[in-house]
C-alpha cells in the first residue's frame, strides 16, 4: 500500500465514522455510565404523593404542592386559586426543594470559622446574653415568632430590631407602576397578584433600570438611565423638575422622557416603587450580643455597631453572607425541614396568614431560629407556643374565610368548632384571609383620581451574596 493511499483510506474512515453507530452508541454509554455511578444521590422508588405546604423563601407566602416520593421531595407546583398567589410561583420557589442540599449548608455550629460542639456554643452565647445587652434581629417580622421575640427582649432587657413592614400597595387602584430597578415581573412582591394585573392589562409598567432586564423588556415604556439618576424620573412624573432637567441627569432624551410622561398622563393614577433592598439599622453602639434569625435563604445584614468585643450570632441554614463572617454560626432548617410561618405580604392591603408544614425531615442537629433564642435567654417562649398562640387568637376572632389548598374549598372561620380544628386545617395546607379588613394607607387615598408617586423598598427577597444565591 502506497502512502497515498493509507492517507486515502484513513481519511475516507474518518469521514464516514459519524454515519456509522459507533460514535453515537459510545456517548449513549457515556450518558448512562455518567448517571449511574454509585454516590450520586437519587429520589427512592414507591408511590407518589402531594404535600401542601407555603413557599417561605420570602414574604408572599405563595402556595406550593410538592411531590414526593417517600420523604423525599421530586417536584413543585403552584396551588391553583390561592387567594394570595393566584396560583402562581416564582422561579426560585420552583426549585426550593433543591436549596437542602446546597453546597454552602450548615451541617455544625462554628465558632469562629471552626467546627464546635452545640452544647458548648449554647453555653458560651448564654453566658453572654446573661451578661451584657443583647438584640434579636428578625429580617423576617410579621410572623408569630416575631411576636415571641419581642416578648423576649423585653423579659430580659434586649433590643428587638426589624425591617419596617410594608403598608401594602394598592395596585388594583393604579393603573400603572414606575418601577426604579424592582423587577416588578419577575419575583418581586406577591409575584401572582403583579402578573394578574399586568396580563390583564390593568396594569402597565414603567422600568427605569441602568441597563435592561426582563422586567425592563417586558415593560410597556422602558428607560435606560445614568447611574444613580432614577429618582429624577419620579420626580419628573410627580412634576417636582422639569422634562429638560431630568434629561439632563438621567441621559435620556426629552422626546423620550415626554412621551413616558404623556403615557402616564394618558392612563391616570400612577405609583412609583424603588429596588433598593432594606437595610436594618444597628444604632445601639452597646450590643454585646446580635442574634439574627435570617430564614431560608441565609443572611444580608452587615455587621453594624457592636461594641467592642461584642459578636454575631447567625442562625442560618447556610454558610454564606453574614453567616461566613459571624462569629458564631448555628444551623437551621433549610426550606421545607421545618414548620414555618407565611404571615401577610408586605405588599398585601388585607391580612392573610398561613402555617408551612415541613416536606421533608431536618438532619440531626438542627433547631429553629426561635427555640435557640429561647435556650440561651432562658425564656419559656418556642416557636410552637407561639404559632399556638396566634392561631388561637385568630379563632377566636370569627373573622375571615380559610381556603384548603387540597380539594380548593373555603370555609368560614365560624365553621371552624375549636381553635385545634383550626391547626389540623393549617396542618394539612390552608391560608385564612379577611378581605373586610382591607384597609387603605393614608398616603394612598384618593389615588384613583390623581397621580401618586411613593417610594417603596424592596422587601420580597432578603439574599446573601449573590454568588452564593
Amino acid at each position: 500500500m502506497t502512502r497515498r493511499e493509507l492517507l486515502t483510506l484513513g481519511l475516507g474512515a474518518a469521514a464516514a465514522v459519524p454515519l456509522t453507530p459507533v460514535p453515537w452508541k459510545l456517548l449513549d454509554d457515556s450518558s448512562k455510565w455518567t448517571q449511574n455511578w454509585n454516590w450520586i444521590p437519587r429520589p427512592p422508588r414507591g408511590e407518589p404523593s402531594v404535600k401542601y405546604s407555603s413557599c417561605t423563601l420570602c414574604s408572599a407566602g405563595c402556595g406550593i404542592a410538592a411531590r414526593c416520593v417517600g420523604t423525599s421531595v421530586i417536584g413543585i407546583a403552584p396551588v391553583a386559586d390561592h387567594p394570595v398567589s393566584k396560583g402562581v410561583l416564582c422561579p426560585l420557589a420552583f426549585g426550593a426543594h433543591q436549596l437542602p442540599f446546597h453546597p454552602a449548608r450548615l451541617t455544625c455550629p462554628l465558632r469562629h470559622g471552626r467546627p464546635a460542639r452545640i452544647e458548648e456554643v449554647t453555653a458560651e452565647i448564654a453566658g453572654r446574653v446573661k451578661a451584657g445587652r443583647f438584640a434579636i434581629v428578625d429580617e423576617r417580622p410579621g410572623r408569630a415568632v416575631s411576636e415571641a421575640y419581642q416578648r423576649i427582649a423585653a423579659a430580659n432587657g434586649g433590643a428587638y430590631i426589624a425591617p419596617v413592614a410594608g403598608n401594602g400597595l394598592p395596585l388594583e387602584d393604579v393603573r400603572t407602576i414606575v418601577s426604579l430597578g424592582a423587577p416588578v415581573l419577575e419575583s418581586w412582591g406577591t409575584p401572582g397578584r403583579v402578573l394578574e394585573l399586568w396580563g390583564s392589562g390593568r396594569l402597565a409598567v414603567v422600568q427605569v433600570e441602568e441597563s435592561l432586564s426582563k422586567t425592563g423588556a417586558l415593560a410597556a415604556k422602558s428607560l435606560i438611565v445614568r447611574q444613580g439618576s432614577g429618582s429624577k424620573i419620579s420626580e419628573l412624573l410627580a412634576g417636582r423638575v422639569g422634562i429638560s432637567a431630568a434629561s439632563e441627569a438621567t441621559g435620556v432624551a426629552q422626546e423620550k422622557l415626554a412621551d413616558v410622561v404623556q403615557f402616564v398622563k394618558e392612563r391616570g393614577a400612577m405609583i412609583s416603587v424603588a429596588g433598593e433592598q432594606p437595610q436594618i439599622a444597628i444604632l445601639d453602639g452597646e450590643i454585646d450580643t446580635l442574634l439574627i434569625d435570617h430564614g431560608p435563604l441565609g443572611g444580608s445584614l452587615s455587621r453594624g455597631a457592636l461594641r467592642r468585643g461584642g459578636v454575631i450570632v447567625s442562625l442560618s441554614p447556610y454558610r454564606a453572607g453574614v453567616a461566613a463572617a459571624a462569629d458564631y454560626a448555628i444551623p437551621t432548617p433549610a426550606f421545607g425541614e421545618a414548620l414555618e410561618e407565611a404571615p401577610t405580604p408586605w405588599d398585601a392591603m388585607s391580612p392573610s396568614y398561613a402555617l408551612a408544614p415541613p416536606l421533608r425531615g431536618a438532619p440531626a442537629g438542627l433547631t429553629t431560629p426561635c427555640d435557640f433564642i429561647a435556650k440561651v435567654t432562658v425564656s419559656g417562649e418556642t416557636q410552637e407556643s407561639a404559632i399556638e398562640r396566634r392561631v388561637e387568637r385568630l379563632h377566636a376572632a370569627k373573622r375571615g374565610v380559610v381556603f384548603a389548598f387540597r380539594d380548593r374549598t373555603v370555609k368560614a372561620m365560624s365553621e371552624f368548632k375549636t381553635a385545634a380544628d383550626l391547626r389540623k386545617a393549617f396542618d394539612a395546607g390552608a391560608c385564612w384571609t379577611d378581605r373586610e379588613a382591607k384597609e387603605t394607607p393614608a398616603e394612598f387615598r384618593g389615588a384613583r383620581s390623581g397621580r401618586k408617586a411613593i417610594d417603596v423598598p424592596l422587601l420580597a427577597m432578603l439574599r446573601g451574596n449573590e454568588n452564593d444565591s
